[in-house]
């Protein structure tokens, strides 16, 4: 491979390629019975060439005078996305790739800069943006064309539809000057939004080091010689997959984001694709289990190289006589995007990449090996607060990136102007990881992040090796998959640290159905067994590094888009929690018990000291609580009487789950745009249309009210609300033309008791008391009474009494006792005579 660094990204591309190999192959599914499309290297690089004509003549670039468009990629995953990746990179501009999932506010960052927006998804996925049309071009001739596609679409400003006389001069100035990319991101703990903006010469570091260390020959049917994208463009280890694919004269293979964070779906592509370079995370391998896992590394010079998170040091060098070979790669997007590789297969006779690998032994128990810098790359240690440990810094041989923190919602011209002039400069990253020199003195081995440090009971102690010691248990019954442990932020006790762990169960014995309440025993067993342990590793000093709270979960922990496993997974898991902790409460109260006292999971209602009346009022709690369960009254009464309390809570926590993805699909379905409400709206808006037969009729359970200058033809709009306290279950009174009422009042109550009367054009209260307090629970639709003239509001609650109440100022007028409770299953129809 003749090409120096530093380089051109354009450039990397190998000389090789014969225009009828295939260059890029977008998989369906798993197999090829799903349907695989291909590209060949000859139409490859006909589109992107045509793609470099079109933005050339349309497109500005001038850096000097602030002028530079920028290209949006709005990507989902699609077999063209090398093309327009290519095609924008060879015409000298930068690109800035955003989710089709969040086009609506991704492109607002950069919309004073933006000048031409590919869409490698749905265009009803993007919001309309002001100023911008979609380009057609009308002259091409060729009917196999880009522009003859009908899968991507092309919008440019209004202004830039016309093409110039003459393309803009070269913008080629010098590699580390020269921007090729823009990434939006946060990292995996900071919250604070950045702009990386990245040029050739720090990318190209890394294809040129990786295409040298990793060259492939020609095309052999058999041979797996294939690279996946196992990252989404929005993540820089993509780009480097693409154009790595590129220079070694490797098929670039193309898959559904879904395939790629399921395990057993990504080992079986690529054993279908012959994929025979992997780069991804530790996560995306993790879920398989040990046969699969055994039978993937088993294929001889396959290179798979783990990065994005600590690598599973233990867990892989287990497998003795795996004939793939193993690397840990580290890198952040900051500083775009690889740092350091480190071979963890022992030496083999081909010597192959034998530089970056050495026998050291990890320093700390949960280190993980770093290993040794790449291309262009160096190592700055900045000493901490921790004996022997240093915070890694990093940076590149010519610069090359510069990040950007906005200080608006917006870039402004003088912002981007700055970044540009400060690309070149050799600055130093500092990347909060912690690391520890090995014992050759030249490898180094990452301990854990700086910012999962944390001070407890007058220590400190890193989570990572938390996580790492929790996973090296080997409790019976049970292998621990994963774990990741979280600083409980809403929790008053500062201290508290909630362990979410996953496991997989040996004995046939157990439920295999996803749950994240697996049985009383066998957890409680594996907690014991955690507990053993982590008093062992970190004797005498233990209290610290023992979590407060613990979750297991027989189903994976949840993995981000980038394929990384969630940090804050109290998020994920709250809703289900929350559930967990509301029938505890519940059952515990019907057997007269504390609400804190231990609840045994493996025992029934009747064996716990509950009695069939005890247990006929707990069923009416918990519908109460769930409406959900209203139709489920049986299948409730059923496992309370003879099923465990682990039982009854699964049931009541997949019923809400069921319900809650119901709501979502039918929410999806009456519209098919989203709408994002925001302090943005105004740049991006959108319209969401409906059929229905009077557009300004407002319809509330039979009656109807005509609001003829309250909502716009074409759009729904938030217009208040008021805080009722508690759930609000019962259908609002909506009354028109009666007491001065003609703009409309809602009358509304809630689960609290609370009553409300409001204006419906303003959410203003109509009471003097913005809401009237009753006794009970209000289920049930309320409606109106007569006595004589005057109009009375008539409220049934749970309490099993029915109020009446002046329609006009709220007061208390009379109550009546009916002797059971007014629940949603009863209806409060109209009283003639109160």
């Amino acid at each position: 491979m003749n090409l120096c660094w530093p380089c051109y990204l354009k450039d990397c591309v190998s000389p090789n390629w014969e225009l009828n190999e295939n260059c890029v192959e977008f998989w369906n599914g798993t197999s090829r019975d799903s349907g695989v499309e291909i590209l060949t290297y000859e139409k490859f690089q006909s589109y992107s060439n045509e793609l470099v004509e079109l933005l050339k003549y349309h497109l500005s670039f001038k850096p000097g005078e602030g002028k530079l468009s920028v290209v949006a990629v709005v990507w989902a995953p699609h077999i063209l996305t090398s093309v327009v990746i290519h095609g924008i990179v060879k015409s000298g501009l930068p690109f800035f790739p955003v989710l089709s999932a969040s086009a609506s506010y991704g492109l607002v960052t950069l919309k004073n800069h933006i000048d031409a927006i590919v869409l490698l998804c749905n265009s009803s996925e993007l919001i309309p943006v002001e100023d911008f049309l979609k380009y057609k071009n009308s002259s091409t001739s060729t009917v196999d064309s880009l522009f003859s596609r009908n899968d991507w679409s092309l919008y440019l400003r209004s202004s830039l539809l016309f093409p110039h006389l003459s393309p803009f001069p070269s913008p080629f100035i010098e590699p580390n000057k020269h921007l090729i990319y823009i990434l939006s991101t946060s990292g995996s703990f900071s919250k604070e939004r950045k702009l990386v903006c990245v040029a050739d010469s720090c990318l190209t570091a890394n294809v040129i080091d990786l295409g040298n260390r990793f060259s492939s020959g020609k095309h052999h049917g058999s041979e797996a010689n294939c690279v996946l994208l196992a990252s989404p463009l929005t993540f820089d280890p993509s780009i480097v997959q693409i154009y790595f694919a590129l220079l070694t004269r490797r098929t670039l293979v193309i898959c559904p984001s879904s395939i790629l964070n399921v395990p057993k779906s990504l080992y079986t592509l690529c054993m279908n694709a012959k994929v025979g370079w992997l780069q991804c995370t530790p996560s995306q391998i993790s879920g398989l289990d040990r046969r699969l896992l055994n039978r993937f590394l088993s294929q001889p010079s396959f290179h798979v190289l783990l990065g994005g998170e600590p690598f599973p040091l233990n867990d892989l060098r287990s497998f003795k006589n795996h004939k793939s070979i193993l690397y840990n790669i580290y890198g952040t997007t900051e500083v775009s995007s690889w740092a350091s590789l480190f071979k963890v297969s022992s030496f083999d006779r081909d010597c192959i990449n034998n530089d970056i690998h050495c026998e050291c032994s990890p320093p700390l128990l949960g280190s993980t090996p770093l290993g040794f810098p790449m291309l262009g790359t160096s190592f700055s240690l900045i000493p901490s607060n921790m004996e022997n440990v240093w915070e890694l810094g990093l940076s590149r041989q010519y610069g090359g990136f510069y990040i950007l923190r906005p200080k608006e919602s917006t870039i402004t011209i003088q912002e981007f102007s700055y970044a540009l002039s400060q690309l070149h400069s050799q600055i130093t990253w500092l990347t909060s990881d912690l690391v520890h020199y090995g014992q050759c003195g030249r490898c180094l081995w990452f301990l854990g992040r700086k910012d999962r440090t944390i001070k407890r009971f007058g220590y400190q102690i890193c989570l990572e090796r938390l996580e790492h010691v929790i996973k090296t248990c080997k409790p019976p019954s049970v292998k621990i998959r994963n774990c990741r442990c979280q600083v409980f932020e809403r929790s008053t006790n500062r201290n508290s640290i909630i362990s979410f762990i996953e496991i997989e169960l040996y004995s046939h014995k157990f439920s295999r159905r996803p749950s994240v309440f697996p049985t009383y025993s066998y957890t409680k067993n594996t907690k014991s067994h955690i507990l053993k342990r982590l008093k062992l590793v970190f004797a005498p000093n233990h209290q610290p590094w023992i979590p407060t709270h613990f979750v297991f979960s027989n189903r994976s922990l949840p993995i981000s888009l980038h394929g990384k496993l969630m940090y804050r997974l109290h998020n994920v898991f709250k809703s289900s929690m929350s559930i967990k902790y509301k029938v505890i409460a519940m059952w515990n109260e019907s057997l007269g018990l504390g609400r804190t006292t231990v609840t045994h999971w493996d025992a029934t209602f009747m064996e716990a000291g509950g009695s069939s009346l005890m247990a006929l009022h707990l069923v009416e709690t918990i519908i109460q609580e769930f409406p959900v369960l209203i139709n489920k009254r049986e299948n409730l009464v059923s496992l309370i009487f003879a099923h465990s309390f682990f039982r009854v809570c699964e049931f009541i926590s997949r019923c809400c789950s069921i319900s809650m993805k119901s709501k979502t699909r039918f929410s999806k379905s009456i519209s098919t745009k989203k709408v994002y409400q925001s302090k943005f709206e105004n740049e991006f808006q959108v319209t969401v249309k409906h059929n229905y037969q009077h557009p300004f009729d407002i319809y509330t359970h039979g009656s109807v009210l005509k609001l003829p200058d309250l909502l716009p033809q074409t759009q729904f709009k938030f217009l208040w609300q008021h805080n009722l306290h508690k759930c609000v279950d019962a259908s609002p009174l909506v009354l028109s033309g009666v007491h001065g009422f003609s703009n409309g009042c809602a009358f509304i109550g809630s689960h609290s008791g609370s009553v409300s009367a409001l204006y419906v054009s303003n959410g203003h209260t109509v009471w003097p008391n913005a809401t009237v307090s009753l006794p009970g629970r209000i289920e049930a639709s309320s409606t109106l009474g007569f006595a004589g003239s005057s109009a009375v509001l008539v409220v049934g609650s749970l309490d099993g009494s029915i109020y009446g109440l002046d329609i006009e100022c709220g007061t208390s007028l009379c109550s009546y006792y009916t002797g059971a409770p007014l629940s949603l299953l009863d209806r409060m129809y109209m009283i003639t005579d109160f």
